[in-house]
């Protein structure tokens, strides 16, 4: 019941809180899928996530720099994904758009200063 007067009250429901996590994923994606030699995006485009991206980089040597420089940025969670490996964004519904951006922001400069 918490959950849902919060997306109620905060978010203007669930229709709203769609929309917030489209637009979200659709950031996130559009920045990983600008360096498509760096970063390798899970899943044909039609199908997906909007809340758990999956994506790797060239080596495991430069995902596991990834997710310590992440960590000294203050970007946690983004270790692999049980399944598939390689690393996740989980942008669920509590990840606020401002965190979205910051990351999709902050994958950009990695490629730069790491590719």
């Amino acid at each position: 019941m918490l959950v849902t007067r919060w997306l109620r009250d905060q978010t203007g429901g669930v229709e709203n809180m769609a929309a917030i996590n489209r637009a979200k994923s659709e950031r996130l994606y559009r920045a990983l899928d600008a360096e498509p030699d760096f970063y390798r995006v899970h899943g044909e485009r039609a199908c997906r996530s909007t809340m758990n991206i999956a994506f790797r980089l060239p080596d495991a040597a430069i995902e596991a720099q990834f997710t310590d420089d992440a960590r000294r940025e203050g970007l946690h969670g983004l270790e692999g994904h049980r399944s598939i490996g390689g690393l996740r964004a989980s942008l669920y519904n509590a990840v606020t758009p401002e965190a979205v951006a910051v990351l999709s922001q902050w994958v950009g400069e990695i490629r730069r200063l790491r590719g």
